[in-house]
């Protein structure tokens, strides 16, 4: 299983803390490494019914949207996603 992980880097989410989430690749553990692609997006238009506070913003595989994204969540998720999948 591979993921797709789009960092949301508009206005907002770099505000809310978007930059820190760039590191996210360095910081995988061991078990996500090789198989997490972390790509910056100029803007994932999820905040364009005014959720401005539920920034940053992550997508994975095009189909799961993270609000008040962190590294620590979206790793999280990618570990469940892998101990349900693997």
């Amino acid at each position: 299983m591979k993921f797709r992980v789009e960092i949301c880097l508009g206005t907002t989410c770099h505000l809310m803390g978007a930059s820190e989430l760039v590191e996210l690749e360095r910081q995988l553990p061991s078990e996500l490494a090789g198989i997490v692609e972390v790509i910056a997006c100029s803007c994932l238009g999820a905040c364009h019914n005014r959720q401005y506070g539920s920034s940053p913003y992550v997508r994975i595989n095009e189909t799961k949207l993270i609000s008040e994204a962190t590294v620590q969540t979206v790793t999280e998720y990618l570990l469940q996603e892998i101990g349900e999948n693997g």
